[in-house]
């Protein structure tokens, strides 16, 4: 069956999806049948309500961290590189807080989020072609979340040291590598990294709080880029998608990463058994990996400033799906969109969200304060159930401009194993699913595990 965008109804879709969920802006992009489909709905700015079109730019987020991964994998393939490479070869003098991370954390562990380095460092390092590397320097007083090569713990900043690596090996900016071997090749002729290439194109504003208004900030520091920072199309992202379903086979036919590359990358390599509250049963060499209705699927999530963007694609049925949006519900709206479109064009039944048991008894031993780098969770124990409050940091505040809710309750899931479920928009997520909090024990200290960070008991 091959169905056009006029018989799925997406524009009509999608603008029920984004008013359902209070989105102010999104861009869609589905393939199915080898066909891919285009939609968009609202405003990128309620400021200025400008509408979204398919050709609009969104930031997407994390989703970057595959784009700097493919270009790992690149230098793989051409032996400038191995999984098994120390980043201390690499990078001279590269130093982080703990000593054996900052001899032995290779190139898988950064690919993995398994160097367990210190993850939400966002240092502003200023906008010039240096700004990798001076973040990268910057991180020598980075303390472990977890401690080495022990347990996954999402970290942005091994995603900026991969882009250093990337940097050193080709002599070039992570943006210009990044333009040259892979947006340029993919023909992505509006996706970019910098705020002046942005302006040349319609731009999406984020939008943050409740009633999502723009965000008093647009873009995270140039630092980050290697993790965060590229702007695209949702066709575009989708592109980038369907490059890794082909096993990197561009739609022009060239092959811009081996196919042996590109099937290592969606292989685990890392356990999580979906208990970190992204969603995800395990990570490979940049992807995050699910399991819908018995079909493997690999993706990544992304959010930056009151921005969300989601890109999963489903091999065995060689459908992908991305979503750009610009605030509000947006994991919510994702995920109705994407149990709609890919059980109407495949047959395809997403798992059910993970529901609280009714009456669970708490453990309040559990209670205590939680920090890891950038993160700081109190958690209190009182009327049966257990009270996470997040505490904002003061790079968030500078950055998002708002203060988070003050609590969010915990409720039993599976509490003999340590994991509780908690639900509060724009907290845990962009939605108002729960989202399961594990409490495990690391190397005989407490953590807490959530939003795919690990923190440590301090107090």
């Amino acid at each position: 069956m091959t169905a056009s965008s006029q018989s799925l109804g997406l524009d009509a879709t999608l603008a029920a999806a984004i008013d359902r969920h209070d989105v102010p802006g999104a861009s869609l992009a589905l393939l199915v049948d080898g066909e891919v489909h285009v939609a968009a709905a609202g405003l990128l700015s309620r400021a200025t309500g400008v509408e979204a079109t398919p050709d609009s730019l969104f930031q997407i987020g994390s989703i970057s961290k595959t784009f700097t991964a493919t270009l790992a994998m690149q230098l793989v393939d051409r032996g400038e590189l191995s999984l098994d490479t120390r980043v201390a070869d690499v990078i001279p003098g590269f130093r982080v807080g703990d000593p054996r991370a900052t001899a032995q954390t290779t190139i898988a562990h950064l690919l993995t989020h398994t160097s367990g380095i210190g993850g939400d460092a966002f240092i502003d390092t200023g906008r010039g072609d240096d700004a990798v590397a001076q973040a990268v320097r910057a991180y020598a007083y980075l303390g472990q979340d977890v401690p080495f090569d022990s347990r996954f713990s999402y970290s942005n900043a091994g995603f900026v040291i991969l882009g250093r690596v990337i940097e050193l090996v080709c002599g070039r900016s992570w943006d210009a590598v990044l333009r040259e071997r892979l947006l340029d090749p993919m023909g992505l002729e509006r996706a970019c990294t910098l705020p002046e290439e942005a302006l040349l194109h319609r731009a999406a504003v984020g939008h943050i709080g409740e009633d999502p208004q723009p965000a008093p900030a647009w873009v995270l520091p140039r630092g980050l880029g290697p993790s965060g920072l590229i702007c695209a199309t949702a066709a575009e992202l989708l592109e980038h998608g369907r490059l890794h379903l082909h096993d990197g086979r561009s739609a022009a036919g060239e092959q811009l990463l081996s196919a042996e590359s590109a099937r290592a990358m969606r292989e685990q390599r890392a356990s999580l058994d979906g208990l970190t509250g992204v969603g995800a049963t395990g990570w490979g060499l940049g992807w995050m990996l699910r399991e819908w209705d018995g079909c493997r699927v690999f993706g990544h999530d992304g959010g930056t400033i009151g921005q969300f963007a989601f890109l999963h694609a489903i091999p065995a049925r060689g459908a992908a799906i991305a979503l750009l949006t610009n605030g509000g519900l947006a994991t919510d709206c994702f995920r109705d969109l994407a149990r709609d479109l890919l059980g109407r064009t495949c047959g395809l039944t997403l798992p059910p969200d993970p529901e609280p048991l009714p009456g669970g008894e708490v453990d309040p031993a559990l209670a205590g304060v939680y920090e890891a780098i950038g993160n700081r969770v109190e958690v209190a124990a009182g009327d049966g159930a257990l009270h996470a409050t997040i505490v904002p940091t003061e790079e968030h505040g500078e950055l998002f401009g708002e203060e988070l809710p003050p609590a969010v309750e915990l409720r039993p899931l599976e509490p003999e194993r340590g994991i509780y479920a908690g639900r509060a928009p724009h907290v845990l997520e962009a939605g108002t699913s729960w989202v399961p909090v594990t409490f495990p024990r690391i190397a005989g200290e407490q953590y807490v595990h959530f939003g795919g960070r690990a923190l440590r008991r301090v107090g």
